[in-house]
């Protein structure tokens, strides 16, 4: 727990100060636009308030009271006028009154008679665009006196639009989030390989350890003991932990190979034969395990031999070292592949790590008892070889087995 605690602390102070930004920016984006629209609210009292005096002046009537101009709600105002309202000169008023404020929105504003106690006139107007003229229907109020409305549909839109620090700042935060996201996957990533490379060293020392342990007694019995026949067994016991310490250094070298190939030569393999002979190799290497082989007529493919070896090699090593003492190997021949399934009746892999699997240097976490021996190599070996001659792996695994198949082009 105390080595993730530097990560757990970058990651909460990250998002708090991520949290804080936001509800900074939030705060500030409504004080914001409280304070453009009070303007705008201002500046729509102060056009109406001006349209309705040269209304009044052009029929040579006078306003109904000092305060003619209410805000009905947040986007319908209204202009209160004590006599009949022309209409052939209001939208020209209006327009000019808001052109000289600034005010470029959309609005709609409609006429009001009290005499027949309906809106009598409506229209849409768009600053921006063409007139659009249409007969609309505003809400009336409860009142005796003349007056025009004018609404605004998109109000809070529009001045949000005004707004244009703002749309910086919320692509500054995005940028922020990304980074942070970004920088995060990166650290968890490098902790991850830290990991990973650790667990490499603390096996390939114990693998090491064991054999070389043993070369040195064997080495220092033969030299301390005269007798033959037990020469002889120091002697085969150096040269089996020669082969295995041969095996060990083989494996890590090819990891570090397969990512460095370059194009070699194809060559035809008899896989009938050549399947065989490696499936003997096994039976003889490991009798106690229970062979099951269904084999079909496979023909020739055109391959590298050194890596189709290691990767049908690797595959039934794995499912010797995993597998719970049976194996069942099946290969068969369509029209444009040849398919070798490897077969297996151990405990299964569990669904999260069913893709990590093939990443180098994973080994499923067993909670540091480590029953079986190895790097976390073998089927990542598996993959990279068959990348090398355009194959492919699959597996499908549950908890009575694993079931992986190679599909070997043919051409």
């Amino acid at each position: 727990m105390t080595k993730n605690r530097p990560i757990q602390i970058m990651i909460i102070l990250g998002v708090i100060s991520l949290i804080s930004l936001i509800a900074v920016q939030v705060y500030w984006v409504s004080m914001s636009v409280t304070a453009e629209e009070e303007t705008f609210d201002h500046n729509v009292r102060m056009s109406l308030r001006a349209v309705a005096d040269d209304m009044c002046q052009i029929d040579g009537n006078e306003l109904i009271n000092s305060k003619p101009i209410d805000r009905i709600s947040r986007n319908y105002f209204v202009a209160r006028l004590r006599y009949n309202i022309d209409v052939s000169v209001l939208d020209s008023l209006i327009l000019h009154q808001f052109d000289q404020r600034g005010i470029n929105q959309d609005f709609e504003y409609g006429v009001y008679d009290c005499e027949s106690d309906r809106m009598v006139f409506g229209s849409e107007v768009s600053p921006t665009s063409d007139r659009k003229t249409s007969r609309i229907s505003l809400p009336t109020l409860a009142t005796d006196e003349y007056y025009f409305g004018v609404y605004f549909p998109n109000k809070t839109g529009g001045l949000l639009t005004n707004l244009t620090i703002w749309k910086y700042m919320t692509a500054a935060t995005v940028l922020m989030l990304g980074f942070f996201s970004y920088g995060l996957v990166v650290v968890l990533k490098q902790r991850r390989l830290s990991e990973i490379q650790k667990d490499f060293i603390d096996n390939v020392t114990h693998e090491l350890k064991t054999p070389l342990a043993t070369l040195k007694l064997s080495a220092e019995a033969i030299l301390k003991n005269g007798d033959p026949a037990k020469t002889a067994k120091y002697a085969s016991i150096i040269d089996q932990e020669t082969r295995r310490l041969e095996q060990h250094v083989n494996q890590i070298l090819s990891s570090s190979l397969v990512e460095n190939s370059a194009s070699k030569s194809l060559v035809t393999i008899q896989l009938d034969a050549w399947l065989v002979d490696q499936l003997e190799r096994f039976k003889e290497d490991y009798p106690q395990v229970d062979w099951r082989i269904e084999l079909g007529q496979l023909g020739s493919i055109q391959s590298h031999t050194n890596a189709l070896q290691t990767a049908v090699r690797n595959l039934i090593d794995n499912a010797i070292k995993y597998g719970g003492g049976m194996i069942k190997i099946t290969a068969k021949r369509t029209k444009k592949h040849v398919e070798i399934t490897v077969t297996d009746n151990g405990p299964g892999i569990p669904k999260s790590y069913r893709k990590k699997i093939f990443d180098k240097f994973f080994r499923i976490p067993t909670d540091n008892v480590h029953d079986v021996k190895g790097y976390g190599l073998g089927l990542y070996l598996v993959r990279e070889n068959l990348r090398l001659i355009r194959g492919k792996i699959s597996l499908i695994s549950d908890k009575t087995g694993s079931i992986f198949t190679i599909s070997l082009p043919i051409k």
